[in-house]
């Protein structure tokens, strides 16, 4: 196969572009007896349908007058066909005894309304879930449905078609889950006391309403991703979740559920985050199924492979031919891409990202363990000096790394069992192209919306990281960052 086709089939199988819907936590839009739910990208305003969040048109636009370069309609132009949604149904806002959860039942609690032991945690919301399926269906089948005819001509008829039902897209919902609820979280308890109650009252009952949760996105043809699944329950209740935590109903209703869900989808629609750890020094029930995480949990110092210990989590080497999708976290200083880390005497040792050594947006950060000083890169921000915008310039790099190199757990000690597919979550905002800090900026023209203006653009950039690395005997990817 030639480096072009090899490209070609890497973006496709690997180029994720994803929407976070989970990083407001309150809202300012409530009327008289309302409780909205925190939503990002405008679900909490009643005028928010999924038609109109395709474009965007309803959000604050860079560029007036012009396409909102953020638009899941702007990716697909530019050449993208697989996306995600993170938590799109949005979370009770905090003030609310189950704040900022990551529900199962999202969809459900957004169209009826949630209340918990007599208090209101959102009321209804419909405008967020009414044409959620026909919209969705009709992008992930290319057909119709039930969607209206002018939407779907002005996305397939005329001069400004953009929407190619012979392509159709490819879409993650990632969405909660019932898992273990030990960590010091008491929105979590409130959560998980919720469920089982439902599941004390009527085990068919609390099974048909997990059910309920997920028919929207099977019926919109989505693939379902669901948070911290890899520590809920198991097949045994009991031996991975004490009961004190979990009642034996709720266990056992998760897993009927569990074997339901993979059935009625398939197994290869079905994404846990984060990878699966050792429980009790065993296998994680959860090991061989699609992984969907924030990177830096694979190379974190907190979290080594223990192949003889009875915990940390399993190898990618013990993972098998699963989709593991890496996603990159840019919240705090010691999540964000790790380079190097030098150690007492002075000795740095290269880290997975270590190739962005010579970044400007590369910075030493106290480690999270004091005998390291770590380099990574800085926390993102708009509109300064440089203007590191989640680090748009270099994200070109990084995600062609994530495209052509192997990535391995830290401390993997069968690099060549690894046989998992890594793929990465693309933000959605790296289109945007954020003018000059100064007269001649060299890192203006290399911004990712710069640089590559389609698919075909990047696609050719990864022929020519695979020529180079082809002809270089070396393995260091430093010398490609900036071609």
């Amino acid at each position: 196969m030639e480096n072009i086709e090899i490209a070609q089939k890497l973006f496709n199988d690997k180029f994720r572009v994803s929407f976070g819907f989970d990083g407001e936590e309150t809202v300012d839009s409530n009327k008289p007896g309302e409780f909205r739910r925190a939503v990002g990208w405008g679900g909490e305003e009643s005028t928010f349908t999924w038609k109109r969040f395709i474009t965007l048109e309803d959000n604050y636009n860079p560029y007036p007058g012009e396409l909102n370069p953020w638009s899941l309609k702007k990716w697909y132009q530019w050449g993208a066909r697989k996306f995600h949604f993170h938590n799109p149904f949005g979370k009770v806002a905090r003030g609310k005894s189950q704040f900022l959860v990551y529900e199962i039942d999202q969809f459900l609690n957004a169209k009826n309304g949630l209340t918990i032991n007599g208090e209101v945690q959102n009321t209804k919301m419909p405008w967020l879930v009414n044409d959620f399926v026909s919209v969705i269906k009709a992008l992930t089948t290319g057909q119709q449905g039930t969607l209206d005819q002018a939407t779907w001509d002005s996305w397939t008829v005329g001069k400004d078609a953009w929407f190619n039902p012979s392509e159709p897209i490819d879409l993650i919902v990632y969405v909660g889950s019932l898992a273990d609820p030990h960590i010091s979280d008491s929105a979590y308890g409130v959560y998980i006391d919720r469920w089982e109650e439902h599941f004390k009252r009527s085990p068919s009952g609390a099974l048909t309403r997990l059910k309920n949760s997920v028919a929207p996105l099977i019926e919109a043809n989505c693939r379902i991703g669901f948070d911290a699944a890899c520590v809920a329950a198991g097949p045994i209740p009991g031996k991975n979740i004490p009961f004190e935590r979990q009642c034996i109903e709720l266990q056992k209703g998760w897993w009927s559920f569990w074997k339901w869900i993979n059935n009625k989808i398939g197994k290869d629609r079905v994404y846990i985050e984060s990878h699966p750890f050792k429980t009790n020094g065993e296998a994680n029930p959860y090991l061989g199924w699609n992984v969907i995480s924030d990177d830096d949990w694979s190379t974190s110092l907190c979290c080594p492979a223990e192949p003889n210990g009875l915990g940390g989590p399993h190898m990618t080497s013990e993972m098998g031919d699963v989709e593991f999708i890496r996603s990159l976290w840019q919240g705090a200083p010691t999540r964000t891409p790790f380079i190097s880390r030098t150690d007492s005497t002075g000795a740095e040792i290269q880290e997975r990202y270590y190739f962005l050594k010579d970044a400007p947006a590369a910075v030493e950060v106290k480690s999270e363990y004091n005998e390291f000083i770590e380099k990574r890169l800085s926390s993102p921000n708009c509109c300064s000096s440089g203007h590191n915008y989640y680090w748009c310039d270099l994200y070109g790099a990084i995600i062609a790394y994530h495209l052509i190199e192997k990535q391995n757990i830290r401390g993997e000690i069968n690099p060549d069992k690894n046989i998992t597919r890594n793929s990465i979550l693309v933000p959605n905002s790296i289109l945007q192209i954020l003018p000059e800090s100064f007269s001649g900026d060299e890192r203006h023209k290399h911004q990712f919306g710069n640089k590559f203006k389609s698919s075909v653009d990047f696609i050719n950039y990864i022929k020519l990281l695979l020529d180079m690395k082809q002809k270089s005997s070396s393995e260091l990817y430093s010398p490609y960052i900036n071609i």
